[in-house]
């Protein structure tokens, strides 16, 4: 049996705009180039060689950088990627060239078909064969950043206590002991970090139907879709912020235009920083929602406690392809979602706000604005940037109720052969059939 996150994935695409990552903020906006705790943790250190036989430990601090903050912590986690207790320099030693190892050097993403056009790695495409026309991983690092960062003779020991000593390194082709590496395995982190937040800052959706309204042309939204936009940025009773009066959904308020969230970099420019580690600041000023009703507090507080829960607020640009929704996937339709909110969030009994007052054909505006208004074509028909390599996503295992095909890869413990989902890959010019969406 696989695990599952309790909480719905966000998405990536925009995510550039967010001044903090995940529905609890947790990944910081100043990158420390180890973790997702940002300045809140000032044990964060990496290295950097000054000459290949001196290094020194070093703090980074990079700004607006969430994203890199973000991606240090899928790798780890034992419900998505890894095992326990594992850092990402043992990662690093697993993908770079380990001084001493006899394993065959990873080509990147060497189980993969890449895209012949693929917009980014077309060039390097080995297809049909798979994999990139780059040697390994190595290679991509030396080429990407300064030698101070991965270049040096020096071997990183890490003792029974935590502590450090620094080593020269021994012959070549001598073996290092699993709690030794190499300056390129210390900065992994680093280096993953920074690599997958440039490529994720491409990611902008900003060719929506509403964006070419919003630059003039009155034909790119439908006369549903507008009423429907005027429903979205309409006080509840029309013109000020008194519910239950059948005005409107007042929902740019949390959902604040262009970003449409009001957790972006730009709406939160000026308020107190979040590294501060202290979860209560984690409030409306900052794009944060509290009590919005869908589960309990005491189930998942999020970034607030148990009397009190406290959730980002995300982006709604394509969220017709977003399904589910809510921060725990508990909504499968827009519709469901549009309901929730217009009877005041929450069941009979639990809710947290007071009826927003919507007619049926006012929340059929809502919903049209939100499923097409705000969907770019690029990413329903994933053409450039929002194209990509071969994907496989783990569903499930052959077999039945009864039993399941072991892999044969037992470890000690015997487990199940996998049964994978392919995403073909794509190139810049996308698909010809967007793919099917949640529940179809």
């Amino acid at each position: 049996m696989r695990r599952v996150e309790p909480r719905n994935t966000p998405t990536v695409i925009d995510a550039i705009f967010n001044k903090l990552q995940f529905w609890d903020g947790r990944a910081k906006e100043t990158f420390n180039g180890v973790n997702s705790k940002g300045a809140a943790d000032s044990n964060a250190k990496v290295y950097k060689a000054d000459r290949p036989n001196t290094l020194t430990e070093v703090s980074v601090a990079l700004n607006n950088s969430s994203l890199a903050s973000l991606i240090t912590e899928p790798p780890l986690s034992p419900f998505e990627l890894s095992a326990s207790d594992r850092e990402l320099r043992e990662i690093g030693s697993k993908f770079l060239s380990r001084a001493g190892k006899k394993l065959k050097t990873l080509r990147p993403l060497g189980k993969q078909i890449v895209h012949p056009q693929d917009s980014v790695l077309g060039a390097d495409s080995r297809s049909p064969q798979l994999g990139l026309n780059i040697p390994s991983y190595d290679n991509l690092i030396k080429q990407a950043f300064k030698n101070e960062w991965w270049n040096s003779n020096r071997i990183i020991r890490v003792n029974a206590d935590g502590s450090r000593t620094i080593l020269q390194q021994g012959a070549v082709g001598q073996s290092l002991p699993e709690n030794q590496f190499e300056l390129r395995d210390w900065n992994f982190s680093l280096f993953a970090g920074l690599a997958m937040q440039k490529y994720i800052s491409t990611l902008v959706s900003d060719q929506t139907p509403f964006d070419e309204f919003q630059a003039g042309d009155t034909t790119a939204l439908s006369d549903q879709e507008k009423r429907g936009l005027s429903v979205f940025v309409t006080a509840t009773n029309g013109t000020a912020t008194t519910p239950g009066t059948n005005g409107g959904g007042n929902c740019n308020t949390c959902h604040t235009i262009p970003e449409f969230t009001r957790a972006s970099v730009r709406r939160t420019a000026g308020i107190a920083s979040t590294d501060s580690g202290n979860p209560l600041i984690n409030n409306a000023a900052n794009g944060f929602i509290a009590n919005y009703g869908v589960r309990p507090a005491s189930e998942d507080p999020g970034a607030g406690d148990f009397t009190t829960s406290r959730f980002k607020i995300p982006s709604l640009r394509n969220i017709a392809l977003t399904a589910p929704y809510m921060h725990n996937g508990g909504m499968a339709t827009l519709e469901q979602v549009v309901d929730f909110y217009n009877r005041g969030r929450g069941d009979d009994g639990g809710r947290t706000a007071a009826p927003l007052g919507l007619s049926n054909a006012q929340k059929a505006d809502l919903v049209t604005f939100l499923r097409t208004g705000l969907t770019d074509e690029r990413v329903l028909y994933e053409k450039a940037p929002f194209d990509h390599p071969q994907l496989f996503i783990p569903n499930g295992h052959p077999g039945n109720q009864f039993s399941v095909t072991p892999s044969g890869n037992t470890n000690g413990t015997p487990t199940a052969t996998d049964q994978l989902l392919e995403i073909p890959a794509v190139g810049r010019n996308g698909v010809a059939t967007p793919p099917r969406n949640f529940l179809e």
